[in-house]
């Protein structure tokens, strides 16, 4: 199987994204595509379609901008980076997934096995912050962070509720320990 390294060439700059973010138009194929270590978003209506390659991005992260990844057995490792799907679908097709934040909107987990995904925290899209605020009781102001802490003092009562949803509770399980880290 072919590797494609996407090189800042293939990248259009997008300087009102932020520094060392790129466009990229993404790719439909039987590949491993190897991102720069810098961020990629996908230009509207792109997509990941790998055909049984994997995902690498070096520490980066990507944002799909609705459009979705799938490996078709591949897997996906961004190095520690993060996931906006934007809405968009992830499905790696029994390969492994392993990122440090995923922003998830969905209402159905990743098409990922549970064994093969490593997921160091799942975020809420900011989009879903009123469904959340309702669903936690809670009022939602200001960043992730300060959400995060006056969450984890709720949340091992708001686990023994058993009206979670499979991916709400996943989202809710990634935020158990210590999690006051600025990111």
């Amino acid at each position: 199987m072919k590797t494609i390294r996407v090189g800042l060439d293939d990248c259009k700059k997008r300087d009102e994204l932020g520094d060392n973010v790129y466009e990229w138009g993404g790719y439909n194929g039987v590949a491993n595509i190897v991102l720069p270590g810098c961020d990629i978003v996908l230009s509207r209506g792109g997509s990941i379609d790998t055909g049984g390659g994997y995902i690498y991005t070096g520490g980066g992260y990507i944002d799909t901008r609705g459009g979705s990844i799938d490996t078709g057995g591949g897997y996906i490792d961004t190095g520690g980076g993060y996931i906006d799907t934007g809405g968009g679908s992830i499905d790696t097709g029994g390969g492994y997934m392993v990122c440090g934040i995923l922003y998830w909107r969905l209402m159905c987990m990743p098409h990922v096995l549970k064994d093969k995904l490593a997921v160091a925290k799942v975020r809420p899209d900011v989009v879903c912050r009123e469904y959340w605020a309702e669903r936690l009781g809670m009022e939602l102001v200001g960043c992730y962070n300060n959400i995060e802490r006056a969450l984890s003092e709720r949340l091992p009562e708001l686990l023994q509720r058993e009206d979670w949803t499979p991916t709400e509770r996943w989202i809710l399980e990634s935020h158990l320990g210590e999690r006051d880290e600025d990111t």
